[in-house]
């Protein structure tokens, strides 16, 4: 069975370096990152509206947690980390065994 979709324009703040999107199953959200920014970006589809998530260093890559729609799994500039949407906040659990002082999770060393 064919179903019509549209196509919408998503006017967003403007990205330094956006990439990344994912879809959130839980949120029904578009989650994506501008590293460059250091933030999380979230488009909510049932409210048409765009949420904006700092974080103190470049956010690379995030993840959905199945059963989490308060957290999101982060690649940031030092290391593997938790982010916690509610508190905009994030918990390194592992710093990978590398000097971050110029590198972010998805340079090459």
């Amino acid at each position: 069975m064919y179903t019509q979709k549209t196509i919408e324009t998503l006017h967003s703040p403007i990205n330094q370096h956006g990439e990344g999107p994912i879809w959130h199953m839980g949120r029904q959200s578009v989650f994506w990152v501008d590293i460059l920014s250091d933030q999380i970006l979230e488009y909510n589809w049932n409210q048409k509206q765009v949420f904006t998530y700092p974080n103190a260093k470049m956010v690379s890559a995030i993840f959905e947690i199945e059963g989490q729609n308060d957290f999101l799994m982060a690649t940031i500039q030092g290391g593997l980390a938790e982010y916690d949407l509610n508190k905009n906040s994030c918990i390194v659990f592992n710093d990978l065994d590398i000097d971050w002082k110029e590198t972010r999770c998805n340079d090459e060393q």
